[in-house]
């Protein structure tokens, strides 16, 4: 039975031999695309590099007869040809259209497909080929083992199915798989980040950051198999380099939220849910491109005159299921073309070679002797500090490796530790760094795939590739801690030389060829001022009669150059040399599980616990002694200093949680057509790590309920007098030990009426209390369930539910939420929070007893009242008379059934306490002090019990009840008592 044949049981060998054939293929186009990246337009050695690649690959896919893959190799190298003899015009253009259709091949072939011919761009002329692939009906022979024109066996042949062939599933190394995400969802954060900024104006900076991280996405995808996210980032990149600014940025913003998804399914089940693979052609669609990612028409933005790409060539005509077809006038010369490429002679097939070739070794480059570094500083502060990391581990897996060689798991630390490097460098634009990461993990990877034997001689050059890799991050820690220009090695070239040639199996030592800077008459020679052979003369002249004399000079005075010549050439000398710059102090970081993190937290605060135990011990302090006084005094203030370092260690820049704030104004922005302008301060202010998810959700409430109801529409706003656009600010400080967040509007204000006449329709409050309540009051009321003054529920807000969720995650926060509102002019929303969860500021007092805890940051003030102050009014209770305020007064003692309190309040204290606007007193025996303590929670049995948030070990080994201020008031208007008295006792 011939292989590829269609009966018996002959399938899974054919799908067998298909796979084994993919890979293969896969591989070269991957070698092909790596090279492409690394290829320098109008470089004749780069090129005829990437010739000899091409024509490797069509030899291969003539050899297997895939003509899907040959004819497009073939083209490429064609095109390649036109462009090593000067003939294509814009360099790089020709240089884009060829990286473009190396893409497309990569893409196809990751998905297990042959690309179809007008996929390509239309300068490539890959001429048409069979529908099914292959070479007509010579394909369906014995021979040939594929004959249905993709990869794998088609719907009609009875192939197994392959372990992990579900559609959109990832099956390579999930350690892999698991950093690569980690550092998508950072970089994605990042690209938001550049298209707030792109759409506030034309930044530059920007552009090329996006651009940048687009391109990284895209290459690291590829490698990895996920074509469906390196198709859409090579879509988006091509899109950016047709259009002009105002971009569309619904559509890149669309291209964003795509990603996110995309990582979030790989994150949870390794592969692409059907609905996030179903949405991939409709932003695709919409970013102008085909299902293949490429540009199926001029972007929306770009002027209907104006070439459909940056590269100058026309767009690969549309999928016919994806755009409607080009009118026959377009469609002439394209069809032309495409009969005159499918009446060429077919190449003569070429023996294959006998063993699978290796990557071409690339030709020697001349480098600058110093590079600016242009990236981030605080993202290459984090670069230095984890490449250490990697290149540490790479070198201990090395050494296990020389003493078992055989060891898979080493193998794959050592590549995954260069593939990171690799990948973070080309982000950054470190690309001397990402060169040399690049080609040996290229080497390593033929070692885990068996093709090339790790031997002594290939760990010593591994070993030579990390010593010049530390070298290289060396240089850039020096250049960022100095002037921001960072040094070359000279032996960079010949490492990169051998270690391509051991790839291909040549193991021989080239000698490493040293480098230096250029030099003022190198820079003359090379920009046509002068000969070599002039310059050459004139030095040694120089030298023989006046060594002192500089070659600049010389030259001028014999008339062989110009003054202006010559400024022009010391200002590019100057330009590549160190610059005046702040110096950029470097920490070094590690990273450390958070459950480790945590513990360390917990045992510190245990450690303040009982030093507090010892130093408050009875019988310690009957003992007078100064050599123990100022031993404890040392104990304290050590503990107290590990207290502090412990809440910093969990501290975390409020950054990230307020640039989804700026992408959440900019969604409701155009979903509500209110042009709005958002603002934010102190993005650089650290919270406790657990405030980060916490706080999202009550700001997003906030915002939303600023773009619905505060802020006006256009046409009011212009009539009021003020500017079209509305703004809203967010704003995070330190201040008194706490954190602060505002979030303000410059919209209409509330309205303390309207606000009243609804909590009344809603049975919330009764019409007579309107007297009784303040302008606070009133405010207060927007935070209760199911309030909320919209007409209609829209997909902004209007279910009464937002405002609620923010008071209540504040108050679980122990937080405050203040509010200062003008009609016309905006409101204002004031979060305080405790600067960390781990610990609170609070003030003891004792009730008989027991031990209370109020959080400083609720309590106001405190009295002992006299006889006069304290009052009885009739439906209220007992009143305390401060200042001229009336205040509800409370007594502790029966709120929490605390026995043997006092019932004499002018021989008792009044703590006045804040929550929410609404201050009330509470009676309490006695005034402990103020004291920092480790919060504890009360148990699963009363973890949610009212009035009480949390408890603490007091130094005797008591516990103290730690007060919620909201729950306190809450049972004290309500009179509940129950299971808090039962909490006590």
């Amino acid at each position: 039975m011939p292989v590829g044949g269609r009966s018996g049981g002959c399938g899974p060998l054919r799908a067998n031999a298909a796979k084994a054939m993919n890979a293969d293929l896969m591989e070269h186009v991957q070698q092909l695309s790596a090279s492409c990246k690394l290829a320098r337009p109008g470089d004749i050695a780069d090129l005829a590099g990437l010739l000899e690649q091409c024509d490797t690959l069509r030899q291969l896919a003539e050899m297997q007869r895939v003509e899907a893959v040959a004819r497009p190799a073939e083209a490429l190298g064609e095109h390649l040809k036109r462009m090593i003899m000067g003939e294509t015009g814009d360099e790089q253009a020709a240089m884009q259209v060829l990286s473009d259709s190396v893409s497309i091949l990569q893409a196809a072939l990751s998905r297990d497909e042959l690309p179809r011919p007008e996929a390509f761009p239309a300068l490539l002329q890959v001429g048409h080929w069979s529908a099914d692939g292959g070479n007509g009906a010579a394909a369906v022979e014995a021979e040939a083992p594929w004959n249905d024109g993709v990869l794998l066996p088609s719907a009609g042949a009875p192939a197994e199915e392959p372990s992990g062939g579900e559609e959109g599933a990832f099956a390579a190394d999930a350690e892999l798989l698991g950093e690569y995400l980690t550092e998508q969802r950072g970089r994605l954060e990042e690209i938001e980040g550049y298209l707030l900024a792109l759409e506030r104006a034309a930044d530059e900076a920007a552009l090329g950051d996006l651009r940048r991280a687009l391109h990284t996405i895209k290459g690291d995808s590829g490698f990895l198999g996920l074509s469906e996210v390196a198709q859409i980032s090579h879509a988006a990149e091509s899109y950016l380099e047709a259009a002009s600014y105002p971009y569309e940025m619904e559509q890149l913003f669309a291209v964003k939220d795509w990603l996110a998804r995309a990582i979030e399914d790989l994150a949870s089940s390794a592969r692409l849910t059907p609905a996030t693979q179903s949405s991939l052609r409709q932003v695709l669609k919409r970013l102008g491109a085909s299902p293949d990612g490429e540009p199926s028409s001029a972007p929306a933005s770009a002027p209907s005159s104006a070439p459909s790409s940056a590269a100058g060539t026309a767009p690969a005509p549309p999928h016919p299921a994806a755009a409607p077809a080009a009118p026959a006038a377009a469609q002439a010369p394209a069809a032309a073309a495409a009969a005159k490429a499918s009446t060429a002679p077919a190449p003569a097939a070429a023996k294959p070679p006998a063993r699978k070739p290796a990557p071409v070794a690339r030709a020697h480059k001349q480098r600058d002797a110093v590079f600016q570094l242009t990236a981030d500083e605080s993202l290459l502060a984090d670069f230095i500090s984890e490449s250490k990391e990697h290149l540490d581990m790479a070198s201990a897996q090395l050494l296990a490796l020389e003493s078992e060689p055989a060891n898979e798991e080493a193998i794959n630390c050592v590549f995954r530790a260069f593939h990171t490097v690799k990948g973070i460098a080309g982000f950054l634009n470190l690309e001397e760094v990402q060169e040399l990461a690049h080609d040996t993990e290229n080497l390593l990877d033929q070692v885990r795939r068996s093709e090339l034997e790790l031997t002594p001689p290939v760990i010593d050059l591994v070993f030579e590739a990390l010593d010049l890799l530390t070298r290289l991050i060396g240089n850039v820690r020096k250049g960022l801690e100095s002037d921001g220009v960072a040094q070359s090695e000279p032996g960079l070239e010949g490492l990169l030389e051998r270690v391509n040639g051991a790839a291909q199996g040549r193991m021989a030592a080239l000698a490493p060829k040293g480098e230096r800077p250029q030099r003022l008459g190198e820079i003359l020679v090379e920009s046509g001022a002068v000969e070599r052979s002039v310059v050459e003369r004139t030095v040694a002249e120089v030298a023989r009669s006046d060594p002192a004399k500089k070659l600049g000079e010389a030259l001028v005075e014999k008339a062989l150059v110009t003054p202006g010549q010559v400024h022009a050439a010391l200002r590019q000398q100057a330009s590549r040399g160190p610059s005046a710059r702040k110096a950029v102090e470097l920490k070094e970081t590690l990273r450390v599980d958070y459950e480790r993190l945590e513990n360390l937290i917990n045992t510190i605060g245990e450690l303040v616990l009982a030093e507090a135990m010892i130093s408050q011990d009875e019988n310690l302090l009957q003992v007078h002694s100064e050599l123990l006084d100022k031993k404890l005094y040392n104990l304290r203030q050590v503990s107290r200093k590990l207290q502090e370092l412990g809440t910093t260690i969990r501290m975390v820049p409020i950054s990230g949680t307020f640039q989804k704030m700026a992408r959440l104004v900019r969604d409701l922005s155009r979903k509500s057509n209110k042009p709005i302008d958002f603002v934010s301060h102190g993005d650089e202010t650290e919270l406790d790590r657990a405030y980060v998810d916490l706080i999202a959700d009550p700001l997003v409430h906030m915002i939303r309920n600023a773009v619905d109801h505060g802020i006006e529409p256009p046409a009011e706003r212009r009539q009021r007098g003020k500017p079209e656009a509305g703004r809203i600010e967010l704003r995070a400080f330190h201040e008194g030990g706490n954190i602060h967040v505002d979030v303000r509007d410059d919209g209409g204000g509330l309205d303390v009426e309207r606000i009243f006449a609804k909590a009344v329709e809603k049975e919330l409050v009764a019409p007579e209390d309107r007297d009784k309540m303040s302008e606070q009051d009133i405010f207060q009321i927007i935070f209760l369930p199911g309030f909320s003054t919209a007409a209609q529920v829209t997909e902004v807000s209007g279910r009464g539910v937002g405002m609620d969720v923010v008071r209540r995650n504040i108050s679980e926060l122990r937080g405050q939420v203040q509010i200062s509102s003008q009609r016309h002019a905006g409101t204002s929303f004031h979060i305080i929070l405790p600067l960390t969860l781990a610990l609170i500021d609070g003030m003891l007092v004792r009730v008989g007893e027991e031990r209370f805890i109020f959080p400083v940051l609720s309590v106001v003030e405190s009295t002992r009242p006299s006889r006069e102050m304290i009052n009885t009014v009739v439906g209220k209770g007992e009143m305390v008379n401060l200042r001229g305020r009336q205040l509800p007064l409370y007594r502790l003692n029966r709120l929490f059934g605390v026995p043997g309190a006092k019932e004499n309040v002018t021989d008792a204290l009044v703590v006045v306490v804040e929550n929410g606007g609404r201050q009330v007193g509470i009676v309490v025996d006695e005034l402990v002090g103020i004291q920092q303590t480790v919060i504890k929670n009360l148990g699963s049995g009363l973890f949610n019990t009212k009035g009480l948030s949390g408890g603490s070990i007091m130094a005797d080994g008591t516990v103290g009840l730690i007060v919620d201020v909201a729950g306190l008031i809450s049972i004290a208007r309500g009179g509940a008592v129950g299971v808090v008295s039962e909490a006590i006792n």
